[in-house]
C-alpha cells in the first residue's frame, strides 16, 4: 500500500550444538516478527548450530540434525522470507551458508566466500548449483535483497537492501566499525542495510559475542544499534522502497548475476517503524548539529560578504 517493507533483525537465544533449542528460539522470534508485520526476517550467521561449536562441526550427527532443523524451520515459513545461518555439508566439503526460506521451502543456500577459520571451505570452491555465491540477490519482482556475511571481502550485488548475517567476536571498537560500514554502504548504495549478530548465548571459551542488530537506510541508522546488546532480541525498521528506487536511478552498478525468484513478499500495512525525524536535515547528535550549523552560517556569511564587495 505504502511501498514500505518492514525488516526484522533478530538475535535469538542460542546454545552451541543444541539444534532443537535453537530451532524453537528462532521459530518464536520468526512468528513474533510476522505478527508485528515484518516483510523480511534476518537471523545471525550459524544461528541453527551456534558459531562456537569448534570441532563439533565435524560430527555428522550434528550436521544431520542442523539440516533437519533447517527443513523444519522452512516448513513453518510464510510469504515472509527468513534468512538464517547454518553449516551445510555438500559432497565432501563443509560450507558456512545462509539459507533463504519462504512459503515452506528453502529457496537457496548462500555460501560465505572467505570463512575466517579452517573449518569451512570457501564458497569459491563450491562448484555446485545448489550453493549460491555470497552476495546473491533474491527478488519477488518488486523488492530485491542480497544475502551477505559481515566481515567478508566480497562486494554485494546491486539491490534495494543488503542483508548481513554476522557472528563476529566482540572487541573494543567493533561497534564503530559496524556502524561506519552500515552508514557508508547505505549512503553510497542509496539502499537499506540490515545486520544481525550472534549474542552471548555462544560459548565464551575463546570469544564473547555481542548480539548487535541494526538497520540503516540512506546513510542513517533507522533502527537498533551497532553497540553490543548481549541479550537476545529483535529490532524492526520500515524502509521506503519507492524512495530507494528513486535514489538508485543515477547509480551505474550492474547486477552481474540474475536474481533468484521468490514469491510475493508482503509489504508493511502501516508506518509504525518508519524513520521520520522532526528535523531530517539536521544531525541528531547535539555536537554534530552545532558543528553543521556553524559551518552553514560561515558559508552564508562568506557568500554575503563577497556579494557586498562586488556591489
Amino acid at each position: 500500500m505504502f511501498n514500505l517493507y518492514r525488516i526484522a533483525a533478530v538475535s535469538p537465544d542460542v546454545r552451541p550444538a543444541d539444534t532443537a533449542f535453537n530451532l524453537q528460539s528462532m521459530l518464536d522470534h520468526y512468528r513474533s516478527a510476522v505478527s508485528k508485520g515484518a516483510s523480511i526476517v534476518l537471523f545471525p550467521e550459524l544461528a541453527l548450530s551456534g558459531k562456537s561449536c569448534q570441532s563439533l562441526f565435524k560430527v555428522p550427527e550434528l550436521l544431520n540434525q542442523v539440516l533437519a532443523a533447517a527443513e523444519n524451520f522452512a516448513e513453518e515459513t510464510t510469504a515472509v522470507p527468513a534468512i538464517f545461518g547454518m553449516p551445510l555439508l555438500c559432497g565432501n566439503k563443509l560450507f558456512n551458508v545462509a539459507a533463504v526460506a519462504q512459503n515452506g521451502q528453502i529457496a537457496g543456500w548462500v555460501c560465505r566466500d572467505n570463512p575466517d577459520d579452517r573449518i569451512f571451505a570457501s564458497g569459491a570452491v563450491a562448484g555446485t548449483a545448489e550453493i549460491l555465491p555470497e552476495g546473491s540477490v533474491f527478488s519477488d519482482g518488486k523488492i530485491t535483497f542480497s544475502v551477505n556475511f559481515f566481515g567478508s571481502t566480497g562486494k554485494p550485488e546491486a539491490a534495494n537492501c543488503h542483508l548481513f548475517c554476522g557472528a563476529v567476536p566482540e572487541i573494543p571498537g567493533a561497534a564503530a566499525v559496524r556502524e561506519n560500514f552500515a552508514l557508508s554502504l547505505s549512503h553510497s548504495g542509496r539502499c537499506a542495510v540490515a545486520m544481525s549478530f550472534a549474542n552471548s548465548g555462544e560459548s565464551t571459551t575463546d570469544n564473547v559475542f555481542g548480539g548487535a542488530r541494526l538497520i540503516a537506510c540512506g546513510g542513517k541508522i533507522v533502527a537498533g544499534s551497532s553497540a553490543a546488546d548481549f541479550e537476545p532480541g529483535m529490532v524492526l525498521g520500515d524502509i521506503d522502497l519507492e524512495k530507494i528506487i528513486s535514489a538508485q536511478l543515477d547509480l551505474s552498478v550492474p547486477q552481474t548475476v540474475p536474481a533468484i525468484e521468490l514469491d510475493v513478499i508482503p509489504e508493511s500495512d502501516d508506518m509504525e517503524y518508519l524513520y521520520n525525524p522532526a528535523t531530517p536535515f539536521l544531525p541528531e547528535d547535539p555536537e554534530e548539529k552545532e558543528k553543521l550549523c556553524r559551518e552553514s552560517f560561515a558559508l552564508q556569511c562568506e557568500g554575503l560578504a563577497q556579494r557586498f564587495l562586488r556591489c
